[in-house]
């Protein structure tokens, strides 16, 4: 039994998944796990990694290790995302990851990191293999946005540096405490997405698939009265109307209220409204551009690191 992992060095979360290959080539997971090591804190304003961010995530690091160990992982994959692009003391973070982790970690391009995301975010989705679809991951650091046919087929990839993260650290608070604060948000998401000059292909017809923590926490506040339990949302479905909802309930919470929902907890909870809003912001522009007033969302909770299992199964 061939076991391989992947680990996802993200600017808010640091995620582990060890899987089994099938006799098929296929592979099938058997072991996730998720920590909240907010990697970039500070790295929109100083662009350099924080000595206690980096010890944090280390520690993980050293953690996940084990873990594959003791699973019998052969072939491990590590990537690093938006935090390890941006930031100085990158380097001597990785040297330090190379030694705990005792493999290389590839710090992924923006456009990388899109088509990982996509490919990743098909696994497990049924789908006609010529269906278009667009996909997007709003991270800590960075939103990728990408248009695809099928599973694996990208035609276009974009990555922007508009993230939970980013967003809360740019405004520097957690609560939006006016109806006013939220719509200058939004008015500046907005025009962030506008400048991204996407064809319009992302916001017509393609089935829309969001990916990753804030929209699987989104999806778990609305359907599972917040449950954090890994899987609970992989494959549900949100509206852009529940997606509203959802905000307009966590950003008449406190931090102190927002911190016991299980799946936002004190790692997420600061973050949550701005993730939210970049959310809302993607799917009223396919509102607008496609005509349908409450454009569907499917949600995976499979992103980067599945599609780099994908290329670990193949060797």
């Amino acid at each position: 039994m061939t076991r391989i992992a992947c680990i996802d060095i993200g600017t808010n979360t640091v995620l582990l998944t060890v899987a089994q290959l099938e006799e098929n080539g296929q592979f099938k997971p058997i072991f996730e796990q998720s920590r909240l090591c907010r990697l970039g804190e500070g790295v929109d304003r100083a662009r350099a990694l924080s000595p206690a961010a980096m010890e944090r995530t280390l520690a993980t690091l050293s953690e996940y290790r084990t873990l594959a160990d003791d699973a019998g992982v052969v072939r491990l994959g590590v990537t690093g995302t938006s935090a390890l692009r941006d930031a100085r003391g990158a380097e001597d973070f990785l040297r330090a990851a190379r030694s705990v982790l005792r493999t290389e970690v590839e710090v992924v391009s923006g456009l990388r990191e899109a088509e990982l995301t996509y490919r990743g975010a098909g696994v497990g989705l049924a789908a006609s293999p010529h269906e278009v679809r667009f996909v997007f991951d709003v991270g800590g650091g960075s939103t990728e946005l990408v248009l695809g046919l099928g599973e694996r087929d990208v035609t276009t990839a974009v990555s922007l540096d508009l993230g939970s993260v980013r967003c809360f650290e740019r405004h520097g608070r957690a609560i939006l405490s006016s109806d006013e604060e939220l719509e200058a948000l939004d008015v500046e998401l907005s025009r962030e997405l506008e400048q991204a000059s996407l064809a319009e292909e992302f916001w017509k017809e393609a089935r829309v698939v969001g990916v990753a923590g804030t929209v699987a926490s989104l999806f778990s506040i609305c359907k599972r009265e917040g449950s954090a339990e890994p899987g609970v949302a992989q494959g549900g479905q949100l509206t852009l109307s529940e997606v509203r909802e959802v905000r307009r309930r966590l950003t008449g919470m406190s931090l102190e209220e927002r911190t016991r929902i299980p799946c936002l907890g004190v790692g997420r909870a600061d973050v949550i409204v701005y993730g939210a809003s970049i959310v809302v912001n993607i799917l009223e522009r396919r509102a607008l551009c496609s005509l349908d007033p409450d454009p569907i969302l499917t949600v995976s909770e499979r992103g980067v690191r599945f599609g780099r299992l994908l290329e670990l199964a193949r060797g």
